[in-house]
């Protein structure tokens, strides 16, 4: 139990880091660790674009995944 949440924390603090879009900026992190390395402002806007946009897809498809491992384990009661 005690090691599913601190799994789920880790998980959560690591998105907090990387989403654009959080309500206190997390995603400004990563922007400017790449504006610092490349010099270019922009540049770290776009790699924050596409760390959230593998982000959204990563957790659509492992979404999709367990939604299907769920379905068949009780259709076929396998586990």
């Amino acid at each position: 139990m005690k090691e599913d949440l601190s799994q789920i924390n880790l998980v959560l603090g690591i998105l907090n880091l990387i989403l654009g879009l959080t309500l206190n900026g997390g995603g400004q992190i990563l922007k400017a660790i790449v504006w610092k390395i490349t010099n270019d402002r922009l540049e770290g806007g776009v790699w924050l674009l596409q760390a959230v946009n593998l982000l959204v897809h990563s957790t659509a498809l492992q979404g999709s995944f367990l939604f299907w491992q769920l379905t068949h384990q009780v259709q076929y009661g396998s586990l």
